[in-house]
């Protein structure tokens, strides 16, 4: 079989160049490929057609892509590069398209190099539908996680609202005399107004909460970023007569992380042992939270005293595309875990546990400061 016979059988658009960058063979994909968008019989056929300079010449949306594929070209036919691999987008008019092209020196002392373009259209398609469907979950358990905050909001924004009622019907009594004290006044005011900020703050921390942003690490101290899910999960707990412990790690334990997000891990997993121990109403109502610095990292577990997992379903929890379309206990640790592994740590769900669930992630440890 000749060499022509041998790129006709490939799949794959290929196409042969000498050293200098033009065509001296392609195969019948290339050509099919041509005919069928419009490619010109030149084209088509390719001899003598520099590959490089059609590169550089390309106009419109992808001529960047087209140019940083063109001096990669440069640099293999030169010997700077012993091989150029790049992905790109071909969009024809009517539907999407993406191609993976390959390129690698041929070995003869002649030089040149062989170029394979691959259709890699579907798997891009598969990403796109897999990110849509990560993006979609994300939002769903955020939204999920409001009737866990519904209970938290109730009994955070009760105290600073009724304190604020107070202190507006004291100033109201006030006004209302002959000669009010202007410092007690002040001081009634004073108090109104930062109640009003406790319940914006809450509120605000709600959507911060909610909200599709970018991650934004930074310094946190884990002991504090567990004391606000606590406290954002504890009227959702005390409505259920649920009992939660925490063990705090030593003073001074701080990870480098998204603050609210890892909030949001922790919101869940104690959500779900809530509504595990709701449902199977156990004898004992309880979650026991606890942080162990290990060598280099944090170990963060939430052990709670309901039915436990059946191996069933602890093998579809983290199905993320199984569960997108209801907010549940899989589509949580789904999204905990995405979060948790975004973060350089990992999360998982132990099996061998007499009662209940235990679930466990580990982030980096960025320093263990001293206590001021």
């Amino acid at each position: 079989m000749d060499q022509q016979a041998i790129l006709d059988a490939l799949p794959a658009e290929v196409v042969v160049l000498d050293r200098r960058g033009e065509i001296v063979a392609v195969n019948e994909a290339w050509r099919r490929f041509a005919q069928e968008n419009g490619g010109s019989p030149a084209l088509s056929d390719g001899l003598g057609l520099n590959y490089v300079s059609a590169c550089r010449g390309l106009q419109g949306r992808d001529a960047a892509e087209a140019e940083a594929i063109a001096e990669g070209l440069v640099a293999l036919l030169s010997g700077r590069l012993p091989d150029l691999v790049r992905e790109y987008p071909c969009h024809a008019p009517d539907c999407p398209r993406w191609f993976a092209l390959r390129a690698a020196p041929l070995p003869d002392a002649a030089g040149g190099a062989v170029v394979v373009h691959l259709d890699i259209t579907e798997r891009k398609l598969a990403e796109q539908a897999l990110q849509q469907a990560r993006s979609q979950a994300a939002q769903a358990a955020r939204f999920n996680a409001v009737g866990v905050l519904a209970s938290a909001l109730i009994h955070e924004l009760s105290q600073p609202l009724s304190a604020a009622g107070f202190y507006s019907g004291t100033a109201v009594s006030l006004l209302g005399q002959a000669e009010p004290d202007p410092e007690q006044l002040s001081r009634v005011i004073h108090g109104v107004e930062e109640q009003i900020r406790r319940a914006a703050t809450i509120l605000q921390r709600l959507r911060d909460f909610l909200r599709r942003r970018e991650m934004r690490m930074r310094p946190v101290a884990i002991d504090e970023v567990v004391a606000q899910a606590l406290e954002l999960t504890h009227g959702f707990a005390a409505d259920r007569a649920v009992r939660i412990s925490y063990l705090p790690p030593a003073p001074g334990v701080v990870v480098m992380a998204d603050a609210v997000q890892i909030e949001q891990v922790l919101v869940n997993l104690i959500a779900n042992g809530i509504q595990a121990i709701d449902a199977a109403e156990p004898a004992r109502r309880q979650i026991d939270i606890r942080v162990d610095p290990r060598p280099g990292e944090i170990e963060v577990s939430v052990v709670d005293t309901g039915p436990g997992l059946s191996t069933a379903l602890q093998t579809q929890l983290f199905d993320i595309l199984a569960r997108a379309k209801g907010a549940g206990l899989g589509l949580g640790l789904a999204i905990s875990r995405d979060i948790v592994e975004a973060h350089g740590g990992k999360l998982w769900v132990d099996p061998d546990v007499s009662e209940g669930a235990s679930v466990h992630f580990t982030l980096p440890l960025t320093q263990t400061r001293e206590p001021e």
